[in-house]
């Protein structure tokens, strides 16, 4: 069971954050980024995202993570629902939704996104997988692959078999890899694909690295609004 934790980017029109506009709504502006972080995994993206937000100092701000074992819609719809709960108190000041393509219709994924962004949600999707943002701190991935290809790919780049629900994902990318690289490596794919195409359409391609480096700023004390 998830865990709570105390712990912008380019112009694209299926990955723009709308942070300020998110923080506006919920009324008189707070001191502090309060980040809901809804995930379709019940592990591997909770366990990377809670990593990520230990480190990030009391003061700065605080993220809660969920990881509901929902997919597109019905995991935008319950991320709606448990924001609009938690804003009554004031406990959330943005909320991302975490999911990727996996096997799942066209029309599904990417109106999971459209919809998302239509009710406000920040989004941090991928095609195929999530772990093609792990795969990014090790190399320049852009041709498409299976997501049972991953595993291997990453079990070289780790050094022992890759396990989804490892809690030391974080620590391990950051010592073997780059995140700076992942990020540059994680644009250069949105700029490979035409502007207007749909989400399905972009494989690989994931927009992980713009929930990763709103985290970072936090962590910097960089986190307002």
């Amino acid at each position: 069971m998830s865990r709570p934790v105390k712990i912008s980017d380019r112009s694209r029109p299926w990955c723009e954050p709308r942070t300020a506009r998110s923080v506006r709504d919920v009324g008189s502006r707070p001191t502090q980024p309060r980040l809901l972080i809804v995930c379709e995994g019940k592990k591997t993206e909770p366990n990377y995202f809670l990593a990520l937000g230990m480190a990030i100092p009391t003061a700065h701000g605080s993220v809660r993570v969920e990881g509901l074992g929902d997919h597109t819609l019905s995991l935008v719809e319950r991320a709606v629902a448990l924001r609009d709960t938690l804003l009554r108190s004031r406990e959330v000041t943005e909320t991302w939704v975490v999911f990727d393509r996996d096997s799942f219709e066209p029309a599904a994924f990417d109106n999971a996104i459209d919809k998302a962004n239509k009710l406000g949600l920040e989004c941090a999707w991928s095609n195929e997988a999530f772990e093609l943002w792990f795969l990014l701190h090790f190399e320049n991935r852009q041709s498409a692959m299976s997501r049972k290809e991953y595993s291997g790919r990453l079990r070289r780049h780790l050094k022992r078999p890759y396990r989804k629900n490892a809690e030391d994902m974080l620590e391990l990318l950051t010592r073997l890899g780059s995140e700076t690289k992942a990020i540059r490596w994680a644009e250069g794919l949105l700029d490979a694909h035409p502007l207007a195409a749909a989400p399905h359409d972009r494989n690989p391609c994931t927009t992980v690295h713009t929930l990763v480096r709103r985290l970072r700023t936090m962590i910097a004390g960089q986190g307002g609004e």
